[in-house]
Formats: C-alpha cells, structure tokens, sequence
C-alpha cells in the first residue's frame, strides 16, 4: 500500500486537521512552507488528514513523555536492520475530540524494512507493518482488516513512520522535526509535514492488523532519540530587579493626561479594581510604558496567571485608554486593520479602532497572540520598528503615534502553541513571564473584593493545591484568581463545599479525576 499517496482519499467528515493550526485535510498550504533558503514555493502543497495528523501525535506522545506525564510510549529504532518497534498511548485529547475510539488504550506496531527489484531495474523501498490496537489493560483487541481504518491504525503508523523520518539526517528530518518539536507553528508544521510526505511517497507498505511481538533488542529508544530535542524554546526569564526598584509604591512614573489622546477615547481609561496591586517588579515595566521607552510589551504564562489583570491595571495607573482588545483565533485575519464595507455611496473602507489608536495614540491588547495565524500578523513586523507604520487596503500609510502601545499574551502550554514568532518577538520592548499573585496579594484581594469573607486563607491555601495539580495534569487549563473570587463570594450565601461545586468544578473542563480531586481537598479543611 503507497499509504502516504492512499492518505488522500481517506477523510473523516470533519475534514480539519486535529492539532493542525486549522488547517483542512487537502488544503493548499504552500504559502506557509518553508524551503531550505527560506524562498516560499510556488507550487501546491497539500497535507493529508492521516499524515498531519499522525506527526501531531508524535509531538503529542514526545511532550508527555518528556514532562514525565506518561511513561508507557516508546518508539524503538534499529537503524543498521531496518527496524521499528513501537508502544504508542495517545493522551485524552485525541479521544475527547472524537479520533480515536474510546475502547482503544494504546498501539503496538513493530516495521521491518525492504526492497523490491523489478526486471526494469526498478527499486521499490518500504515495509512490513505490523499494527494492533491495545485495550486499557494492555491486551491486544483482536480483529480483522478493518480495524486497520475503524480503529484508526493507520493514525498509529504514520505517527511511528514520522518518528522514523525524523531521526534519519540523511533524509534531511532532523532539522524540520526539530524545529516543530521546539516551538510548533504552521510553518514548522507545513514544512515537516510535506518533507515527510515526499520522503515516503515511493514507499510500498504492507500493512496488517496483527499483534507485534515485544521487541527484546538495544535499539535506541525514543527517550534517547528525542528528549534532549523535544523541550520547547522557553523565554528568558525576566531579569532580577534592583533592590530600588522594588519599594513600588516609592517609585515614580509619568501617567498620562487626558488631552493626549482623543475625546472619544478617554472615556475608555480602565479604573484599577479595587484591591489590585501591581507586582513590584513590573514597576520598572510601568515607568517603561509611560516614558515611552516600552511601545510593546508581551506576556507569557499559563491561564490564570494573570496577565489580562497586570495590563488593565498598568492602563489605569498610567490612565492609558484601552481603544481597543483583540482575541485571536484561527479566524483573525488581516481585516484588524479595517475592512471595505458597502454603502449607498459605493465600497467605503473602514477603519477599526486598532488603526484609531495608532493614528491617535491609545492602547490596543491582543489576547492569546499565538492563536493566530501568522499571516494575520504580519503587520506588527512594520509597526513595531522604530518608524513604525501601517500600510491598509486602500494604501493609507499610517504613521504609529507617539501614545500608541501595543500589548500582546501567550500560553506556551496550550496545544499546539508557537508563541508569537521569532521576528515578532524580537520586536517587543519587553518580554515578561507572569506568574501570578502571592499568597499575600491573594488574601488582600478577597479581603477587599468581598468585604466580611470568612476563612479566605484557607480558600488560598485550596487553591494553590488545586493550581498545582492543575498544572501537572491539565497544562491546557488553569485556575484564576477570578474564579478563586467568585468561589469565595458565593460560599458567602451557601458555604464553601456547595459553592465549589458552581465554580471551581467548571474548572475541570468535565475530568471526573479532576472533579473528585477538588472536592477531597475542599472537604478536608472544616469550613
């Protein structure tokens, strides 16, 4: 079976790529494929569902492997027989969005290389295969030809195939898989994905639904092949502040004053919430912003760490108006800027207030830059120079104005996520890693958000148990301290137990384990 060939006539109803930047089984990618000298090709490059999908099962085994979230996966090469041996547990997301099907646990699949030699002279290279499906216990699911598709085998083999590609550098994987596995983007992700495909498309596979035998050799094992490449690029972390700088309510800054920017914008400077504080050091971030010398200023960290918090409360202090706030997806596109909309006068273009704020000054927030597509962001690269500009449809240059500040967050942890670019990040001021409120600032804050609020060191010690759980077992999500607030502000009607229920529950995202988890530490302490 050519299966990289045959992978194109096989798609689910939904034709989207799962963990795919959105993109669609077919779908030309070519703007986004990168070749050796950087030049972006001219021809079509379309990836599979099953391919794309199966090296996104990869990234997805590596990373819980190399967190120490699952341990059972392990994919063993034997580089001078031809050999591959290969244990593969997919985690709940493949199974919570439908792709796998719930009774299979896990896949055995053991490949050995060949070759074919025709009269002609011809060549043909590729394999025996191998591939079963494993219930929770471990056992093979035994079955016919069919579970090669009903149980989505072949998700299992180009998984294992990928790994495969990725380890061999005479087939130039090396480079192309590395760079997906340390930071994901589409372009990482196209870029592997159409090396893969042209490395294999030759290949006749025999593929059979089968139990493999354990493998007993000394292969390389996955471990050993890929943990040293998989950890993603992390940011910097921020550098320490001066002793000076930390007496925050000692240091002084510049807010800004009301006729510097637009009437219509004023009426949008954020009031600082009642108990907010700002960490002392982002005072040395606040003086940046309001000097000037800061025009963007990027924050990472996981959910609920509070970067939204740490910019409304910066605006306020600075009395910056927040002109406008963006929440990226997979569907922005170039439209931020303004768009043409139709009138009784014809075609008129329209701009939005993110070009409002950098004709006349004010701030503008996109929230989970990472979220979207690269394309839709192309624009900052000019912005954000020391000169920085915008070029809109109707070929308007507008200048960026002196008060323009940009702020921008990410979650490195959420599926799929690459962070804002290389070149893009480069352009920011400052890139600052948020991690949250202590204890002190937490127990002040619910203090002075819910006046009278019983045992609310307790309800921190519970939510820092909670956040660390949390953090180790669902990176995707996270507890905030506005859910924190909204637990103790209802336990104030109904006790602390029953109002967890209504708040700290929705949480979980429906994990049973996780559920039972945050009842057991809320009824432990006696409210």
């Amino acid at each position: 079976m050519y299966v990289f060939k045959e992978a194109f006539f096989t798609v689910r109803e939904n034709r989207e790529i799962f963990l795919g930047f959105g993109l669609e089984h077919g779908e030309d990618a070519a703007s986004f494929y990168r070749s050796g000298d950087e030049r972006v090709l001219d021809e079509r490059i379309a990836i599979s569902q099953g391919a794309g999908e199966g090296v996104n099962l990869l990234l997805d085994l590596l990373e819980q492997t190399g967190k120490g979230l699952d341990k059972r996966s392990n994919i063993r090469l034997d580089g001078s027989q031809g050999f591959l041996y290969a244990e593969l547990y997919p985690s709940d997301k493949w199974y919570d969005a439908g792709i796998i099907p719930a009774e299979v646990r896990g896949y055995r699949l053991a490949a050995e290389t060949f070759s074919l030699s025709t009269p002609g002279g011809f060549t043909s290279y590729g394999s025996k295969i191998q591939v079963g499906c494993l219930d929770k216990n471990g056992r093979f699911i035994r079955g016919g030809e069919s579970d090669l598709t009903e149980r989505n085998c072949l998700l299992a083999v180009f998984a294992a195939l990928a790994a495969q590609f990725a380890a061999r550098q005479e087939e130039n994987g090396m480079a192309v898989s590395d760079e997906y596995f340390r930071r994901p983007r589409i372009e990482s992700f196209v870029t592997f994905c159409e090396r893969f495909y042209q490395a294999n498309k030759t290949k006749d596979y025999f593929i059979e639904y089968k139990n493999a035998a354990d493998y007993r050799g000394d292969a390389e094992s996955m471990d050993a092949l890929f943990a040293p490449r998989v950890k993603k690029a992390v940011l910097p972390p921020a550098p320490p502040v001066p002793k000076a700088a930390l007496r925050g309510e000692d240091a002084a800054y510049t807010a800004f004053q009301s006729e510097d920017f637009l009437p219509d914008y004023r009426a949008r400077i954020p009031v600082c919430p009642k108990g907010a504080a700002l960490a002392a050091a982002l005072y040395p971030v606040l003086r940046a912003i309001g000097s000037g010398r800061c025009t963007a200023f990027l924050q990472y960290g996981r959910p609920g760490s509070g970067k939204t918090a740490n910019i409304l409360t910066i605006c306020a202090m600075l009395r910056l108006p927040v002109v406008e706030t963006v929440y990226a997806s997979e569907n922005t596109d170039e439209t931020l800027l303004g768009k043409y909309l139709p009138t009784k006068n014809g075609l008129v273009f329209k701009e939005t207030g993110f070009t409002g704020a950098v004709r006349g000054g004010g701030a503008v927030v996109i929230e989970d830059i990472h979220l979207a597509r690269p394309g839709a962001l192309s624009f900052l690269h000019g912005l954000l120079e020391p000169d920085g500009f915008v070029r809109l449809d109707d070929q308007t240059v507008v200048r960026r104005h002196k008060n323009f500040r940009l702020f921008a967050t990410f979650v490195p942890e959420w599926p799929a996520a690459g962070g804002p670019g290389a070149a893009l990040l480069d352009r920011f001021d400052i890139v600052y890693k948020a991690v949250g409120p202590t204890d002190e600032e937490l127990v002040r804050l619910i203090k002075d958000r819910v006046p009278g609020a019983a045992s609310a060191e307790f309800a921190v010690k519970v939510y820092r148990k909670l956040a660390a759980r949390f953090e180790r077992d669902a990176p995707d999500t996270g507890l905030s301290a506005r859910t924190l607030l909204s637990w103790v502000r209802l336990a104030a009607d109904i006790g602390y137990p029953a109002a967890a229920e209504l708040t700290l529950l929705g949480a979980a995202c429906g994990d049973e384990a996780l559920e039972a988890l945050i009842r057991s530490v809320v009824a432990s302490y006696s409210w």
